[in-house]
């Protein structure tokens, strides 16, 4: 009775999410928002209006970092080194400002007082140039895509588990829950490819770097979902690689 009570909720659970992707898409568009940003048009000098892409002039008023992660370690393990993130602040034509997150090739390049060439699409700044440097950043719509996307996709797995599953919560979660993570970090790791589907435009090299990353991050997603499968001598293979090293013996592996 429980397994049969559990299945029906995750079915449930993943027609709704299915169903809150669909809607989004069909209500406000997103794939038709990425498709009108990739194929619309520089607007005229002076004649900007929605549909093109506008042009404006801005002006780097400040550039700062700050650090998130790291930490950790024990005392045979080094702590992890945090991770940096880049940012600047452009004042726009109408004397508001927006601090956007860069590159540390833009970063590095540009000055506070710096002038500075804006690319807007709807309001929204999608490209900066400045001191010989560009840097991008993600339309409104393609934001909402990739998000209402992973809605849909997390959707998919409930369903996928409500065939192919045992029907209990372990083996829907898996072990530590990695099989959760797994499937949601491989939403993400190809979350990459409506771009492509929608003409984002790659070069040979964008392709290529993206494809080394995907295997490699889709490898890593697929081994968290299968860890829980995987045994070593009659052992859970996740139980042996967490097993922690205990005082005055070295565990077997």
């Amino acid at each position: 009775m429980r397994v049969a009570v559990v299945r029906v909720v995750a079915l449930l659970l993943g027609i709704v999410a299915i169903a809150i992707a669909v809607s989004v898409q069909l209500s406000r568009g997103p794939v038709q928002g990425v498709l009108a940003y990739r194929r619309a048009p520089d607007c005229a000098a002076g004649s900007e209006k929605a549909g093109c892409l506008g042009f404006e002039a801005g002006r780097i008023v400040d550039k700062d970092t700050y650090e998130t992660g790291g930490g950790g370690g024990s005392a045979t393990d080094p702590p992890d080194p945090p991770v940096t993130h880049y940012e600047v602040t452009i004042r726009r034509v109408s004397g508001t400002t927006e601090t956007k997150e860069v590159d540390f090739g833009f970063y590095d390049a540009v000055k506070s007082g710096d002038a500075a060439r804006l690319r807007v699409w709807q309001g929204a700044i999608v490209r900066v140039s400045a001191a010989g440097h560009e840097q991008s950043f993600q339309a409104p719509a393609s934001t909402a895509l990739v998000w209402t996307l992973l809605v849909g996709w997390l959707g998919a797995g409930l369903l996928l588990w409500v065939v192919v599953g045992g029907g209990a919560l372990g083996s829907l979660f898996g072990p530590l829950g990695f099989r959760v993570v797994g499937w949601i970090f491989l939403g993400l790791v190809l979350s990459w490819i409506p771009d492509v589907v929608l003409g984002a435009g790659y070069g040979f090299w964008d392709w290529f770097w993206r494809m080394a990353f995907t295997l490699f991050a889709g490898g890593i997603a697929v081994a968290f979902m299968v860890a829980g499968d995987t045994y070593y001598d009659g052992e859970p293979l996740y139980r042996r690689l967490f097993r922690r090293r205990k005082r005055g013996r070295v565990s077997r592996w």
